[in-house]
């Protein structure tokens, strides 16, 4: 059975009938993927006690994030291929058992070296996360459900974003920021064997072929660089990464409420933390309800006004200043814009790409979309050095802006 739905054509899958849909499994998906998003959202928290126990700049905490999500995000290639080779369930649970060994090694770590190695580990170990988990879902669901089921993804994902910033605060109080890096080593290990023993219908990926022919990796990417189409769809990603919630602002904003140096707000830790999950509050919302509007209205309108918002929003923490009664709706609307583009380009994608050669389309658009991550979010520590965390935000507005025209020659 699950084979023959995996061949069904997208517009057959979106008239199966309400049981047969995965919803089970996309939960178990999302599950996985929240934990990822918990150790994204936990770490920008740690940073600030980072800066002062290690003595360490923001150019360097830039440069480890670069250097980790650069590592990480050229592995999702490989990572997302695979799943050719092996269950898919098996990788997306060592994911998360690996990543929550990460943590561990953080919580241990004697000086800023091991920080930085066990950082750097903990994004490699986490690459197959987005190619597998995407493929997945694609194949699962048609065209008509796309856009929300990835929201749901990608929602699912941020609510673990969510309430990490109030359970860190809480516990950094109590057993300090090696104590509670420990502590989120149980989710992950929870996520990781749920999705080993009970993800269903995520096996290997089934590579259709005619007259008994072999598929010819090379010739099967080369055809991905040679989809106009998917071409455009990444190279509006990667121009739009500068303005992401989780590469950029998930990482700057906490250190910006925490400064007292260079134009920050100058707040404690729990003040940072609600603050933070203010941010962190519109990246639920925002995907579900734009994820389904897309699915009724067309996504590439719907992206490109999302783009454009973006922009606005984050050029309005600017003119918010210190000004706390603006700063909070400021931060919600930011967050609510900045983290629903990826899943609405993500989506799309997974409308225009070759459904024969979707899962390598998702290998070549994840390194290219996190490689530009890197180098976005290791420049704007540069930034926020020399000139202070105002110039950060108004670079940051700038990405969506030139992503805008790249997204006219798509066809839906």
């Amino acid at each position: 059975m699950e084979q023959k739905i995996s061949e069904l054509k997208t517009e057959e899958r979106d008239t199966l009938p309400q049981e047969e849909r995965r919803y089970t499994p996309l939960a178990l998906v999302a599950l996985t993927h929240a934990f990822t998003h918990m150790q994204a959202s936990l770490m920008p928290l740690i940073y600030p006690f980072a800066v002062q126990e290690f003595g360490i700049s923001y150019a360097v905490i830039g440069l480890l994030e670069g250097v980790s999500r650069f590592s990480g995000g050229l592995l999702q290639g490989p990572a997302g291929l695979l799943g050719r080779f092996i269950p898919r369930r098996i990788l997306l649970g060592l994911n998360n058992l690996l990543l929550a060994l990460s943590l561990g090694f953080l919580s241990l770590s004697a000086n800023f070296s091991h920080f930085f190695a066990a950082t750097v580990m903990g994004r490699i170990v986490q690459s197959p996360q987005h190619p597998i988990g995407n493929s997945l879902i694609s194949e699962w669901f048609g065209k008509k459900l796309r856009g929300f089921v990835f929201a749901i993804n990608y929602s699912g994902a941020n609510v673990g974003s969510t309430i990490v910033p109030i359970i860190a605060g809480g516990l950094f109080a109590w057993v300090g920021w090696r104590g509670t890096a420990g502590i989120f080593v149980i989710p992950g290990v929870i996520s990781g064997l749920l999705a080993i023993f009970m993800l269903r219908h995520a096996g290997k990926v089934v590579v259709n072929t005619t007259e008994g022919s072999k598929p010819h990796l090379g010739g099967e990417i080369l055809k991905v660089f040679k989809d106009r189409n998917s071409r455009f769809v990444i190279l509006t990603d990667i121009l739009a990464t500068g303005a992401r919630g989780l590469a950029v602002l998930s990482v700057y904003v906490p250190l910006y409420l925490r400064d007292t140096m260079r134009e920050g707000l100058g707040l404690g830790a729990m003040a940072t933390s609600i603050l933070y999950t203010v941010l962190l509050s519109g990246s639920v919302v925002g995907p579900l309800f734009l994820g389904r509007i897309s699915d009724k209205f067309g996504r590439i309108r719907i992206l490109r006004g999302i783009l454009l918002a973006s922009s606005l929003s984050i050029f309005s923490i600017v003119l918010a200043g210190n000004n706390l009664f603006l700063v909070v709706p400021v931060l919600l609307v930011t967050g609510f814009a900045t983290y629903s583009f990826s899943p609405l380009i993500q989506a799309t994608l997974a409308d225009v790409a070759d459904p024969s050669i979707r899962d390598l389309t998702f290998s070549v658009y994840f390194p290219a979309s996190f490689a530009m991550g890197a180098i976005w979010t290791f420049v704007l520590g540069i930034v926020a050095d020399q000139f202070g965390f105002q110039t950060v935000f108004i670079v940051s507005s700038i990405a969506p802006l030139a992503a805008l025209p790249f997204t006219l020659p798509i066809k839906e």
